[in-house]
């Protein structure tokens, strides 16, 4: 079980901030011996991220933030500084396209920065449903980690819109962690929202 809470303000200078806050179950096989996925360990996470955001022109933006991650599950908390460039366009009426191109640096540690790459698409097929698409690839380097890793997700959904702003979303969800074979799953995702 998931939830996000996700606020957005225009300030009068120009620009937006957003800050999300976020708890989070996520999948591990952490616990097994290397290689082997015998039992699925939920991690119990939570994440506060605060970025401003600024519009450069034709889609292409930049942002600026810091992070901060927690682990109750296993001892892995840290903060982060991020900057980077993002990018936003409607292809056409009902498809939209979006990328980010960051830069992470852990805070308190003398680790070298981290590259974060991410994209995404939209295509409203009909007037209440949209399906949706997203890749994310990236370095991380947790609490028991002893190099910077590299890490991949994808998800895949489907999303209907309801009443009074709400929404629901069915979503795969695939996380892999390169060259650590116990750092890898899949969810199929139900979620639901409401903008307001």
């Amino acid at each position: 079980m998931g939830h996000r809470l996700q606020l957005v303000a225009q300030p009068k200078f120009g620009g937006s901030f957003n800050l999300r806050i976020e708890y989070y179950t996520e999948g591990s096989y952490n616990a097994d011996p290397p290689g082997q996925l015998i039992r699925n360990i939920n991690e119990h996470k939570f994440e506060l991220q605060l970025m401003y955001n600024r519009p450069i022109g034709n889609g292409l933006g930049f942002t600026i933030g810091a992070l901060q991650h927690e682990n109750f599950t296993f001892p892995d908390h840290y903060y982060w500084y991020i900057a980077g460039l993002t990018w936003s366009k409607d292809m056409e009426k009902n498809l939209t396209l979006s990328a980010a191109i960051l830069g992470e640096k852990r805070s308190g540690s003398n680790v070298r920065a981290f590259y974060d790459f991410s994209a995404g698409a939209e295509w409203r097929f009909l007037p209440t449903w949209a399906a949706e698409a997203s890749f994310h690839r990236y370095e991380n380097l947790g609490a028991s980690d002893l190099e910077p890793t590299q890490k991949e997700e994808i998800e895949l959904g489907l999303q209907k819109d309801l009443e009074k702003g709400q929404y629901i979303v069915v979503s795969f969800f695939r996380h892999v962690q390169f060259e650590a074979p116990n750092d890898q799953f899949s969810f199929v995702k139900f979620k639901w929202g409401i903008r307001f």
